[in-house]
């Protein structure tokens, strides 16, 4: 099995061409609806109307999406944490130099790199995940009991102990473009779906720049 490439390790950001007033800090600022952003490296979110409006600014492929409240910039990148501070999403694209579409390899490769990151065998199942989305497919995960060698790291949003039994993210995988799938990890499924349902991608050389400007005024400069 050839590796998969995470996209975000190897394009081209085009962050600088995206200038946020006030960079990593909310922009629009008051009361009202008047938009409000947040910027991390190539990310962007806006804040309107009650949802979190997220844009990725990587080439070739920039990705966007939606979700509703107000989500902040989780701890990792490309991840977003809820409101409540209990749920974290985030979105990655896979390259793979398969002829089909590259959901079984992208699979493969999450079930061998879960083995490789717990230190053991992690059973699963792989189904359907909802009628209206037909060719995604969700990849579970069997609970987890944290051993003294993997106590420590994050699981959504708290760090793990050791004799913990765990719940690891559902994996949501679709074919993207020719060449790449998409996969959405989530620990609850609407926000799946909420990803898939206002999921949007471009290949404009500047991404979302022009997108911003014309939604939201003002946000930036």
């Amino acid at each position: 099995m050839n590796p998969l490439i995470v996209r975000a390790g190897a394009i081209l950001l085009v962050c600088a061409q995206l200038v946020l007033a006030g960079c990593a800090a909310l922009t629009g600022g008051g009361t009202g609806d008047r938009p409000r952003a947040k910027a991390r490296g190539a990310e962007i979110i806006v804040f309107a109307k009650t949802r979190t409006h997220y844009f990725e600014n990587r080439s070739p492929h920039c990705l966007a999406y939606r979700l509703p409240g107000e989500w902040d910039f989780g701890a990792q990148e490309a991840a977003l944490r809820s409101p409540a501070g209990d749920r974290v999403v985030s979105v990655a694209v896979y390259s793979h130099p398969t002829a089909d579409d590259g959901v079984a390899q992208t699979l493969a490769y999450i079930i061998a790199d879960t083995e490789k990151d717990w230190g053991e065998p992690v059973p699963s199942t792989i189904g359907p995940f909802d009628a209206s989305h037909p060719r995604a497919v969700v990849l579970r995960f069997d609970e987890i009991v944290v051993t003294p060698g993997t106590a420590g790291r994050t699981v959504g949003t708290a760090r793990a102990a050791a004799g913990q039994t765990v719940r690891l993210p559902l994996r949501i995988v679709v074919p993207l473009v020719k060449g790449f799938t998409l996969v959405a990890t989530v620990f609850d499924v609407s926000d799946a779906r909420e990803i898939l349902d206002t999921l949007e991608v471009t290949d404009e050389p500047q991404c979302w720049r022009n997108v911003i400007r014309k939604r939201f005024p003002g946000v930036l400069s």
